[in-house]
């Protein structure tokens, strides 16, 4: 072929991929930010979102049908769907409410695993019940998928996709999903916060002027403050005191400006801390956090780190920034020891009282984005990157007591601490195996 490149069809044929990637890639942004509006415009409305869910799922992944359910007390409900011929839509309605005993049903299976559920084909699994195969003739499907909704570590519901083809689901398809299932947690919390808020607010009208009254005189007195204060109280969020004074001093640059930089990442919660919160009462739930927040508090600035965020007994902080150290893994490593130490006293006097808990850690060192994320009126400090997901994950593998480290955390505090090789991990959002290392102790000083 005179004229033409040897790599001519191979180049075009993997930039047409590029391209279709890209394509596909904005489609599924546009399609959860839209989902994040309905979110943001429907707080007290789950069903906007659900619809929406429903229709991006059916759109972004080419599936022929598409559900959303929820559980609701004993059974679980079907929230939205997407509609076919009417017999499909009538047999589909028919089956719900459903019992959490009835295993052929790839929902429910979802529910109990708190995993993703896939038939790759009703028509030859036989697993498969005949009232579920009745189903997918009626709405014309041979592949079928459950992936639940999760709330912390209890599934409170399902999105269900089905194709016509029959197959298994991809990894990217699977992602996608899973994605549009934490919108759908989002606005599923949304809504219990806000029937709590009303209910709050039916209880308090008696006391309706005299906190308006309260408010006004709060309101004067911090605008009153708020111009020579606001920074500074901005900034101390997110770092130590001393440090936000060096930055309103202009002693350090702005850190809310987006910027990349290695970061060493700590993740810790506390092991056992959901089946406490079901078990005591508000006021020893709120007492052990008060204590526990109080002593880690104290040792993160100690240590100079940065908190990202804490949720519940979950805390993510991270070293190297806004004020670059050499020794960032060493200083979160030393800090991660500290707190093991104290959470152990504090956990012997928890088990006096029958209080199981015990904390672990998880600690990364990589690459990150950081900067101000939010909108006017308020902004919050973050890090994004796969460093601050392997801390997470590692974080979640430890056990009580336990501070996993990522290879090259590890390969950074070798001669600081003893370590124990835990081995190659998979973790849950990870493409590779991961090499975990638990830290022993630190090493024994030279007389």
């Amino acid at each position: 072929m005179a004229g033409r490149s040897f790599n001519e069809v191979p180049i075009t044929a993997r930039l047409n991929e590029a391209e279709r990637a890209l394509a596909e890639a904005h489609e599924q942004q546009a399609a959860t930010a839209a989902i994040l509006k309905v979110i943001s415009s429907s707080p007290s409305d789950v069903q906007p979102v659900f619809d929406a869910i429903v229709g991006s799922a059916q759109r972004l992944i080419g599936s022929f049908a598409a559900s959303v359910t929820q559980v609701v007390g004993d059974t679980i409900h079907l929230g939205a769907y997407s509609t076919t011929a009417e017999p499909g839509n009538q047999l589909l309605q028919a089956i719900y409410p459903l019992s959490f005993a009835d295993e052929s049903s790839p929902t429910v299976m979802a529910i109990r695993s708190r995993a993703p559920f896939q038939v790759s084909d009703i028509e030859t699994d036989p697993s498969v019940q005949q009232r579920e195969r009745e189903l997918g003739r009626a709405r014309g499907y041979r592949a079928v998928m459950a992936v639940p909704l999760m709330s912390g570590d209890k599934a409170i519901g399902t999105i269900n996709v089905s194709r016509r083809e029959p197959g298994a689901f991809t990894h990217r398809v699977i992602g996608l999903i899973e994605t549009f299932a934490d919108e759908a947690v989002i606005a599923i919390q949304n809504a219990r916060l806000f029937e709590e808020l009303q209910e709050k607010r039916r209880i308090e009208e008696r006391q309706t002027e005299e906190l308006a009254d309260w408010s006004r005189t709060l309101e004067r007195r911090v605008e009153e403050q708020v111009a020579q204060v606001e920074q500074l109280g901005r900034l101390k969020r997110f770092f130590s005191p001393q440090l936000a004074e060096l930055i309103v001093a202009g002693g350090a640059r702005d850190p809310l400006r987006t910027h990349r930089r290695q970061v060493t990442v700590v993740f810790l919660d506390l092991r056992g801390f959901t089946l406490f919160a079901e078990t005591v009462g508000p006021e020893e739930l709120m007492g052990v956090l008060r204590e526990y927040h109080a002593a880690m508090g104290e040792l993160i600035v100690r240590h100079e780190g940065t908190l990202e965020r804490f949720t519940g007994d979950g805390m993510m902080i991270f070293f190297n920034d806004p004020v670059e150290v050499p020794d960032h893994a060493e200083r979160a490593v030393r800090m991660a020891l500290d707190m093991r130490d104290r959470v152990a006293v504090l956990v012997s006097k928890w088990k006096k009282k029958g209080w199981d808990l015990a904390l672990g850690i998880g600690i990364a060192q990589g690459d990150a984005t950081i900067g101000a994320i939010g909108f006017e009126g308020r902004w919050d400090y973050g890090a994004i990157g796969t460093v601050t997901n392997l801390a997470a994950r590692l974080c979640g593998e430890a056990k009580g007591g336990q501070i996993l480290l990522s290879a090259g955390t590890a390969t950074a505090v070798r001669e600081l601490v003893e370590m124990q090789e835990v081995g190659t991990l998979t973790l849950k959002g990870m493409q590779n195996s991961v090499q975990a290392i638990n830290v022993i102790g630190p090493k024994s000083r030279p007389a």
